[in-house]
């Protein structure tokens, strides 16, 4: 690989790639001999300066007589010092594409009811999972509508309707729901020096009947929810909202999911969020405060019928 850079941005300027035909193990039966070379300028590998550069999802180079496909690549040039910058930029496999609703409702629900729990899993390259997640979605867009007005459209996630896809690196996993008129991708980074994951990368690309720009696409790669402990899993019951841009946020109800290190294919330890925590607060407080007040009323029987007893003998 040879790179290049400019004020911006980064990228693989040339991949050259170098075989030998006479090798009879690599190339048996071959016909020529000798060593060949092939060489494409149009990697399409870049990322911003100070940002690494990330495919999960294979990525094809067509090279002349021969194709290179590269897996979970996570790779930085120019980098400031000895660790990978904390931005990403993803390639354009990882990113969700374009979509063509065939069926759009007219008008958009303005208030949905609290959306089905859907149970999601990916497996990894060795067939087990590498994440779990069960929750119910409700996505809330803000758009302008066609005549200039600002809208909002509220929206619930079915998971009878959507396909379920993925895939997991060491330090990537990502979920994907896609529908005829949705696709909606999660990606969860694994931090490996504080041996924790978290949420860092939602997209969206979904249709709005009435929007100005009928097909909405949003993205952030800036973030971190639901950060939680390797082996452990994240567990929310009420209803939590994230904020994913200026313009798009989801609600998320029964919230349970975990990524890496899914053992038997079941979650772990639950880490409740804090919601969960004050809600399990309110009855420990009362049912305290109702054992205090049935001890009083004990002592004070007990005192009153001591009392009542004064100034008396046994005849």
């Amino acid at each position: 690989m040879n790179f290049t850079k400019t004020d911006t941005d980064y990228k693989v300027d040339q991949l050259m790639f170098t075989y030998n035909l006479s090798n009879p193990v690599l190339f048996p039966g071959s016909t020529e001999n000798g060593t060949k070379q092939v060489a494409s300028s149009n990697t399409e590998m870049s990322a911003h300066t100070n940002k690494y550069y990330q495919c999960s999802n294979p990525h094809l180079i067509r090279m002349g007589n021969a194709n290179v496909t590269f897996h979970n690549v996570k790779l930085e040039a120019y980098l400031n010092g000895n660790n990978y910058s904390k931005d990403v930029d993803v390639c354009k496999e990882d990113v969700t594409p374009t979509v063509t609703p065939t069926v759009a409702p007219t008008t958009p629900p303005v208030n949905p009811k609290t959306p089905d729990t859907g149970n999601y899993r990916v497996n990894g390259t060795s067939g087990a999972a590498c994440i779990l997640a069960k929750m119910g979605l409700q996505l809330n867009i803000t758009y302008k509508k066609k005549d200039g007005k600002e809208a909002s459209f509220r929206f619930n996630i079915d998971p009878k309707l959507v396909t379920v896809s993925g895939s997991c690196s060491n330090t990537s996993a990502l979920l994907r729901l896609s529908s005829d008129n949705l696709a909606l991708l999660f990606t969860f980074t694994l931090n490996t020096t504080a041996n924790k994951f978290y949420l860092g990368r939602v997209s969206l690309n979904t249709s709005v009947p009435d929007a100005a720009e009928p097909n909405f696409v949003v993205e952030s790669g800036s973030l971190s929810f639901l950060e939680t402990a390797t082996h452990k899993s994240y567990k929310c019951n009420t209803k939590e909202t994230l904020k994913i841009t200026d313009k798009f946020s989801m609600d998320t109800y029964n919230l349970h999911v975990q990524a890496f290190d899914v053992e038997e294919n079941k979650f772990g330890p639950a880490v409740e969020c804090a919601d969960d925590q004050n809600g399990m607060l309110v009855p420990i407080v009362v049912g305290a405060a109702l054992a205090g007040l049935v001890l009083i009323v004990l002592i004070a029987y007990l005192i009153g019928r001591k009392r009542s007893h004064a100034g008396y003998q046994t005849i």
